[in-house]
């Protein structure tokens, strides 16, 4: 059997429709300050008062900022070309403050880093990916990469934890959660929680971590692009740029990760599951169908992301068994597949539950 593969989604229902909004129904609006969607599409998708520029603030605090002629075009997470910005100067600055003292919060983006194919650069050296505040001892917040280890990390001026995390050239999504109660006005940078993709990560290097943080307002906040040495062509990108004024929960955390894998194009009424097929076969719908994969692999998906389609080697299958307490007598089932043996295709299959079957003619 030659190699397939695929992307899928499936959504059942007698109707199926899709209304469109500013900011994504997954993201927690309760203490959202901003909410920075960093892409060229804003004549689709405009802030509140109806600025579509590229720094446009969905959050409806009209935090707004202006990239000039400053910023580079890419391609999201979903594939959208323009969805998401990378620069070609190091440090492009936003109006907003952010949350000072030792307030809580949350900080969420997506990084897409073309920097572990760099030569020339120092691990130790690492950048940030945000900062605002001031650059003296505990009074900045700011989020990195690879500082004395590979990984993302938080610091607050010449005090910073790395947490072990191997880079590469995928999307990540990673958020920063402070909780401010949990220390007593004694916080540092070890309070604050790393997830990267929707899981908490290890710390592999700290520096001065005891140094408390009191962030105060001298610059605000800035989003970096990498060294101003480095070729624009190797630059990060960044896309959907949030903050809250409270710690977020754990499951807030990870529904911002999996439902925001979900395109925004696809329908969500009616969804009953969404397969992305990252390195897993979880339903990242929400509805808790996760599969259960025999003689499958993960390999580079139409968008040329590693571990991000379905590998199918001999009679390989993905049971879905919870869906067999669904109602699917209609249904629509979409996926896209690719195989060298125009003999095969795919199905989907109930007898006790469902499966999803690949087969020959």
């Amino acid at each position: 059997m030659d190699m397939k593969k695929l992307l899928i989604f499936l959504a059942f229902g007698s109707t199926i429709s899709l209304s469109a909004q500013s900011i994504p129904s997954n993201v927690p609006t309760i203490g959202l300050l901003v909410w920075y969607p960093l892409d060229t599409l804003g004549i689709n998708n405009p802030a509140p008062d109806g600025n579509s520029s590229i720094g446009r603030d969905l959050s409806g605090n009209s935090q707004h900022w202006s990239a000039g002629q400053h910023y580079i075009s890419r391609t999201d997470r979903h594939g959208n070309i323009g969805g998401a910005i990378s620069s070609d100067t190091s440090t492009l600055e936003t109006p907003f403050v952010g949350v000072l003292g030792q307030g809580s919060r949350t900080v969420s983006l997506w990084v897409k880093s073309k920097y572990s194919q760099l030569s020339g650069y120092s691990l130790s050296s690492g950048y940030s990916i945000f900062a605002y505040g001031a650059q003296t001892a505990g009074n900045r917040y700011s989020g990195h990469l690879d500082f004395n280890c590979q990984g993302f990390g938080i610091g607050s001026a010449y005090s910073t934890i790395t947490n072990a995390f191997t880079i590469d050239t995928n999307w990540h999504h990673v958020v920063y959660v402070f909780d401010s109660t949990n220390c007593n006005s004694n916080c540092s940078v070890d309070d604050v929680i790393i997830y990267v993709d929707g899981q908490v990560t290890s710390t592999c290097n700290t520096f001065s971590p005891n140094t408390n943080i009191n962030t105060i307002s001298s610059f605000p906040l800035r989003l970096y692009f990498g060294a101003a040495s480095m070729p624009d062509s190797l630059r990060p990108a960044i896309d959907d740029f949030g903050m809250w004024d409270r710690p977020l929960s754990f499951s807030e955390v990870t529904n911002l990760y999996n439902s925001q894998n979900i395109p925004s194009y696809v329908p969500t009424d009616s969804l009953v599951g969404w397969w992305p097929f990252n390195g897993n076969v979880n339903d990242y719908s929400g509805n808790g169908h996760n599969g259960i994969p025999t003689n499958v692999t993960y390999d580079t998906s139409r968008f040329g992301n590693l571990n991000s389609a379905l590998k199918i080697t001999g009679n390989g299958f993905v049971e879905l068994p919870t869906l067999a307490s669904v109602n699917i007598e209609n249904h629509t089932f979409s996926a896209w597949y690719k195989t060298t043996d125009s003999s095969l295709h795919y199905s989907m299959s109930q007898q006790f539950h469902w499966n999803l079957l690949f087969c020959k003619d």
